[in-house]
C-alpha cells in the first residue's frame, strides 16, 4: 500500500504567497499614485478658517440661490434672490477640482450671459468635480460650492 501525502503544508504555503502578492500589489499601486494634498499651506488656510466661515454665513445671509449647471461648452450659473428675480451685473469666478489628479483642475471667470446667467467656458476631462463658485457686485459676495460629474 502507497503512503498518502499531507497537503496541508502545500495549502498553507500557497496562502502566505497570496497574501504576500496582494500585499506586493497593493505597495505598488499606493507608491505610483501619490497623494493629492487638498491645500499647500493647510497651516495659513487654519489661520483664516474663522474668515472664510463670515464670508460663507454673510453669502447665506443674502437668500440667493444658484443652480449649477453643464451646458454646450462650458458650464452655467442661474442666480436668483429671495424673490425669485434673477440677480444681474455680478460678475466672478469658478474653481473646479478633482479629488484624483490636479491635472484637470482650473479656474474659470464667470460673465453674465444673460439676466441671472453667469457662464464661464470649459472644455476640460470628465469626471466628479468639487466647485466653488464665487460671484460679486463689488459689496456682496455670494458663495457656492458642491461636487458634480461633468461629463
Amino acid at each position: 500500500m502507497a503512503a498518502r501525502r499531507n497537503l496541508w503544508p502545500l495549502g498553507i504555503a500557497g496562502g502566505l504567497a497570496f497574501v504576500v502578492a496582494v500585499n506586493v500589489a497593493m505597495v505598488y499601486v499606493a507608491s505610483s499614485s501619490p497623494p493629492i494634498l487638498e491645500s499647500d499651506d493647510a497651516y495659513g488656510d487654519a489661520l483664516g478658517h474663522d474668515a472664510v466661515m463670515a464670508s460663507r454665513a454673510a453669502s447665506q445671509a443674502l437668500g440667493f440661490r444658484g443652480l449649477l449647471s453643464p451646458v454646450e461648452g462650458g458650464l452655467e450659473i442661474s442666480l436668483q434672490d429671495q424673490a425669485l428675480v434673477p440677480v444681474t451685473g455680478w460678475h466672478g469666478r469658478l474653481r473646479l477640482q478633482r479629488a484624483d489628479t490636479r491635472d484637470h483642475d482650473a479656474e474659470l471667470v464667470l460673465v453674465e450671459a444673460g439676466p441671472g446667467r453667469y457662464r464661464a467656458d470649459w472644455t476640460g476631462a470628465p469626471g466628479l468635480y468639487r466647485l466653488e463658485a464665487e460671484l460679486t457686485d463689488g459689496q456682496r459676495t455670494w458663495l457656492d460650492a458642491q461636487r458634480l460629474v461633468l461629463r
